[in-house]
């Protein structure tokens, strides 16, 4: 007689039920419960939990934000008052005089100096606060990285600054903050992995829970 595994019939079910959802793409109405390890809220509905791993949300949520922001062809942008001003060695200077105008098809206006580059304008909805890191991101991004095409940039800027303001893992949040990303989640198209592939929502459906308590055969 074999034993039943319920941890292996949980991955299983994780698996099979993650390609059910990339194929639907739609997030079923559920309850919040509560929140797990400050990293994975939890939800409930008559079908069973699920479990939704905040920080990839979230992460999702800004990529496309920032990709259809990025695609539109007239960017809203913000000149800066005092522009910014950012060091960076000279052989990343160097490096970068090549680059200059390309920074204008991301709204953003830069000038470069003996040892810095004065930001003058920025797309206006770059997070407070967060404009030097961004910034940074995107000339580091640029020149490291060989892109065939404008899009591929794009796509990888998109990734790169979403991951850099996104909620955290070990972040205790509210039950408001959980509903209000689990409502940007479902207005996303690809709600159920992030940006880089992993598993945002998984699910364990009633039967495996009352297989694990010996409630049905």
């Amino acid at each position: 007689e074999t034993s039943y595994n319920h941890d292996q019939e949980v991955k299983n079910n994780v698996k099979n039920d993650q390609v059910k959802k990339d194929e639907v793409v739609v997030i079923p109405d559920m309850e919040y419960i509560g929140q797990f390890a400050g990293t994975y809220l939890i939800w409930q509905n008559e079908e069973g939990l699920y479990l939704l791993d905040q920080h990839a949300a979230a992460e999702r949520v800004r990529y496309e934000r920032y990709l259809s922001k990025w695609l539109k062809k007239d960017l809203e942008t913000n000149e800066l008052l005092l522009p910014l001003k950012i060091e960076i060695s000279n052989d990343l200077l160097i490096r970068l005089i090549d680059h200059e105008t390309e920074f204008l098809d991301f709204g953003v206006d830069l000038e470069i100096k003996d040892n810095f580059v004065l930001v003058k304008k920025i797309p206006n909805w770059f997070p407070e606060g967060y404009e030097e890191i961004y910034i940074e991101s995107m000339i580091m991004s640029l020149l490291e990285n060989d892109f065939t095409s404008k899009e591929s940039l794009i796509d990888d800027l998109a990734k790169l600054l979403a991951c850099k303001h996104s909620l955290k893992a070990n972040h205790y949040i509210s039950s408001l903050e959980a509903n209000q990303l689990l409502s940007d989640l479902r207005k996303c198209k690809r709600p159920y992995t992030c940006p880089h592939g992993r598993p945002i929502i998984v699910d364990i459906n009633m039967n495996t829970i009352e297989h694990w308590f010996n409630r049905v055969i």
